[in-house]
């Protein structure tokens, strides 16, 4: 028996093969793209020949159960989709002829599936058994949909992916799966999705597709040995919807082991903690045109660096709960960079930025004990200082003189960091909460923000690298400083 669709049969269409002694039945796909909703085929059918000139989609093919049928593909069409193979029906596909991309769903744990030279997508929710899956030549994608899918002996039912992908909430063991030269993550709103044992070259070809609150885990072969200290995770954020920029949202990333963590963003990431990096993560480089938005968690590592000076887009980086100091740095977007609760060092690069204090940022200032902002631009950087409405500090005393803006002078008597500051301490617990002062110390400036007066709990010292203080001192706006004149 034979059915032939012509002339693009559109979705929706449903064809019933119905007889008595079919065992054959070849369905031919021509003049253009032709789809069908359901295929129904009749018993006791041994053999489905599927010869597609044309692109041609199914997503149901429904017959006989209990059968060892054979499904034959053929044609010069560029893709072909078939659903998902019921688990009871076809034990044999064979597509090792056609060179378009075949996009199929497997349910059969005993199929033997050969895939042609396209760029095929092969979906399984079975462990192997007995059967074999061969990706044929071009570049084809594994999809995982179960845990138990791959096994320490998967290399011998798996061959010819250079892809893996996971769609649900468990982690696959990719050490005994070979020729795999990248991993796809296809997480969900919550749990933890991701690979174990991978190797250096899977680690550095990691993309997520797809985030709405999960967490996505990354282990490297041996990284968590004490002889390994140089991994590297290599992660792009780009969804499947090339038309649109999207928004991945991760509750977390786990590298254990990794020192260097590299995100490319191609679509927005929301990321809510970093903590899971663990102590050996001190390098985490983000590139790319989408938008960061990043809260970094307690890290466990000091003096983490957080380089995004290649990327392009907007990036959001909050570390007020961290109790280690870090290196934060903006790229060409319009930045805002929020340190931890001890010292760190902020540049924001290109673009208009905010540097965000919080109380909680040094906790107590004192000269070991400052934040710094290397590239301070008057006119497109803003100083946020979340607590409190900051204003010029006023007045005088024996040791120092607040004038415009702000700008003190002290006695010639103080000269050294640790002296101006004890003044400066002394003279804000009697001026106010947000008052802010800043004087000149060598070839910088220095900028304290009181947060509470007759405190210093709470209060910020923060240095501007090669600022120069002039006489009309700090410029406000908002509440925030916004120019040092």
């Amino acid at each position: 028996v034979t059915l032939n669709l012509s002339g693009g049969t559109a979705s929706g269409t449903n064809a019933t093969i119905s007889g008595t002694g079919i065992n054959t039945v070849k369905l031919t796909s021509g003049g253009a793209a032709n789809t069908l909703t359901t295929l129904t085929l009749p018993a006791p059918v041994s053999t489905l020949n599927i010869e597609a000139a044309t692109n041609f989609s199914v997503t149901t093919i429904t017959g006989p159960t209990g059968t060892a049928a054979t499904l034959n593909l053929s044609g010069a069409a560029s893709t072909v989709s078939l659903g998902t193979l019921s688990a009871t029906m076809f034990s044999t596909v064979n597509a090792s002829t056609i060179s378009g991309a075949l996009t199929v769903g497997i349910a059969r744990a005993d199929i033997t599936l050969t895939a042609g030279s396209g760029n095929d997508v092969i979906k399984t929710t079975r462990g192997p058994s007995d059967g074999a899956l061969n990706g044929g030549a071009g570049s084809d994608r594994l999809i995982l949909g179960a845990s138990n899918v791959l096994t320490p002996t998967s290399s011998t039912f798996f061959s010819n992916f250079e892809t893996v992908q996971i769609n649900s909430t468990f982690t696959a063991d990719m050490e005994n799966l070979t020729g795999v030269s990248a991993v796809w993550v296809n997480g969900g709103a919550s749990g933890t999705t991701g690979f174990t044992n991978l190797s250096a070259d899977q680690a550095a070809n990691v993309r997520v597709i797809a985030s709405t609150g999960n967490t996505v885990s990354i282990g490297v072969l041996n990284a968590t040995s004490p002889t390994s200290t140089s991994d590297v995770v290599k992660m792009r954020i780009e969804d499947m919807d090339t038309s649109t920029v999207g928004l991945l949202t991760m509750a977390g990333i786990n590298v254990a082991g990794v020192e260097k963590l590299e995100i490319n963003a191609v679509d927005n990431l929301t990321l809510t903690s970093l903590t899971g990096g663990g102590s050996a993560l001190n390098n985490i480089v983000l590139s790319g045109s989408g938008e960061f938005k990043i809260t970094t968690g307690a890290m466990p590592a000091n003096n983490v660096n957080i380089n995004g000076a290649s990327a392009t887009g907007k990036i959001t980086i909050d570390a007020s709960l961290s109790n280690q100091g870090m290196v934060l740095i903006g790229g060409s977007g319009a930045d805002t960079l929020g340190g931890s609760k001890v010292s760190d060092v902020l540049t924001g690069g290109a673009g208009t930025n905010i540097f965000k204090f919080a109380a909680t940022n040094t906790a107590t200032a004192s000269t070991v004990k400052f934040d710094t902002i290397t590239d301070w631009r008057a006119g497109t950087n803003t100083i946020d200082y979340t607590a409190v409405t900051l204003v010029a500090a006023t007045g005088a005393n024996a040791q120092i003189t607040l004038a415009a803006g702000g700008v003190a002078t002290f006695d010639l008597s103080l000269s050294s960091l640790s002296q101006r500051l004890t003044a400066v301490l002394a003279f804000a617990n009697t001026n106010g909460a947000g008052t802010s002062t800043i004087w000149q110390q060598g070839s910088d400036a220095y900028i304290f923000m009181s947060n509470v007066a007759t405190t210093t709990v709470g209060d910020v010292l923060v240095k501007l690298t090669g600022v120069t203080v002039g006489a009309s001192g700090l410029a406000f706006s908002g509440g925030d400083i916004t120019g040092i004149g």
